[in-house]
C-alpha cells in the first residue's frame, strides 16, 4: 500500500475565502493508485478533485439513502435467472 497525501508539496489547501481546509491521508494499494492516475490523465482533473468528488458524491448519497449505499458493496453476487 501507498499512503497517498492530497498535496504532494505537503501544502494546505485552502478555499476560495482563502480560509485553510483539513488536510485528510489515506491508504490506497499501488493498483488503486495506478488506476487513480490513469482517470486522472483521462478526464483532465487532479486525483485531489477525482477523490474529492467521490467522497461528496459518497456523503450526499449517505444522506439521503443511509447505509443502504453499501449493499451493493458488501452484498453477494446474485445469479440472474435465466
Amino acid at each position: 500500500m501507498v499512503l497517498f497525501r492530497c498535496n504532494s508539496d505537503n501544502t494546505v489547501n485552502q478555499n476560495e475565502e482563502g480560509k485553510n481546509l483539513p488536510r485528510q491521508s489515506i491508504e490506497l494499494p499501488e493498483t488503486v493508485k495506478d488506476g487513480l492516475n490513469k482517470m486522472a490523465i483521462s478526464f483532465g482533473m487532479t486525483q485531489n478533485a477525482l477523490i474529492n468528488l467521490a467522497v461528496a458524491t459518497m456523503v450526499a448519497k449517505f444522506d439521503v439513502e443511509g447505509t443502504r449505499i453499501f449493499f451493493d458493496l458488501i452484498s453477494l453476487p446474485h445469479k440472474k435467472a435465466k
